[in-house]
């Protein structure tokens, strides 16, 4: 376990992003997003495709988690933003 990147104090699963409660801050499509180029990393390595369009992917993937977790640290620091 660790701390959720959002630092409302709760902890992470291993292999998890942030903690339930504020995966569930984050907007639908941005989580889908996430899963979305997670999904297609994985395949892209289970392939052996080519190494430069997997980086591509390690890159879109680390910019929807950013993305993400900025999302819910917001609505952690600043809830009545999103009331």
């Amino acid at each position: 376990m660790s701390a959720c990147p959002t630092d409302c104090g709760r902890s992470v699963a291993l292999g998890n992003l942030m903690c339930r409660q504020c995966w569930y801050l984050v907007p639908a499509d941005l989580r889908a997003a996430v899963w979305r180029v997670w999904r297609q990393l994985n395949n892209a390595v289970a392939k052996g495709m080519d190494p430069r369009a997997i980086e591509t992917l390690k890159r879109e993937h680390a910019e929807a988690k950013a993305a993400a977790i900025e999302f819910a640290k917001r609505r952690v620091r600043q809830p009545e933003l999103f009331a």
